[in-house]
């Protein structure tokens, strides 16, 4: 059986012509019916284990994520992946969907999770929390409660209008006290409360979250 899915799955014969074929090769008699019975019992035999590899990636403080086009009986499709980082647990999850958007995204990532997703097109995301993204952001500079007139131009600044997160980037070898030192200025300085620190010049993404209160 597992040569009759490789065909229909992965050569994308239809499931007629794998039976005549199983029959010419093997003298194996199976029809379309068997054929698909057998694949949907697989499939329910691997759904728990399915389901933990997709808890692990929840689990993660740091998600991968990417996709390419699929095909699906003849129709166009989304090969979407899921991968954690390689010091944490690491797994792999696959799903295959019409389309690739947030609401497939948050099908394994919920809108909950607490954790970094790393992607090259997270604005092609049609989710209001990501449009709310914005980059190169121009952000008012403030000292002993005065406001200056010149401005400080951030990496990022994630949710600007609710609870403002500032991103600041770098590119090294390692992050050091200097560029946490440098990230508690900016904060002092926009009065933004929270921010995260991410280094992508390592061997791994490396990230810090930082965050202080306001006497007033």
């Amino acid at each position: 059986m597992a040569l009759a899915h490789w065909m229909h799955y992965d050569l994308q014969v239809t499931q007629r012509k794998v039976a005549t074929i199983m029959q010419e090769l093997t003298g194996v008699q199976v029809t379309q019916g068997a054929l698909a019975q057998d694949a949907q019992r697989r499939a329910r035999h691997l759904e728990d284990d399915y389901q933990a590899e997709r808890e692990k990636v929840r689990q993660s403080e740091v998600a991968h994520t990417d996709d390419t086009g699929w095909r699906v009986a003849a129709s166009n499709a989304q090969l979407m992946t899921f991968t954690t980082e390689p010091a944490q647990d690491p797994t792999t999850v696959y799903q295959i969907r019409e389309r690739h958007r947030n609401e497939e995204v948050r099908e394994v990532l919920p809108q909950d999770w607490d954790g970094v997703m790393v992607t090259d097109r997270g604005k092609s995301y049609d989710a209001k929390q990501l449009r709310a993204l914005g980059s190169e952001v121009e952000v008012n500079v403030h000292t002993k409660g005065r406001l200056l007139t010149c401005s400080y131009r951030a990496d990022l600044i994630c949710f600007p209008h609710d609870m403002p997160v500032l991103v600041e980037l770098k590119a090294c070898e390692r992050l050091t006290h200097a560029h946490r030192a440098q990230v508690i200025h900016y904060m002092k300085a926009t009065q933004i409360q929270r921010a995260l620190l991410m280094n992508f010049g390592g061997t791994t993404l490396q990230f810090e979250r930082m965050g202080m209160g306001w006497d007033g």
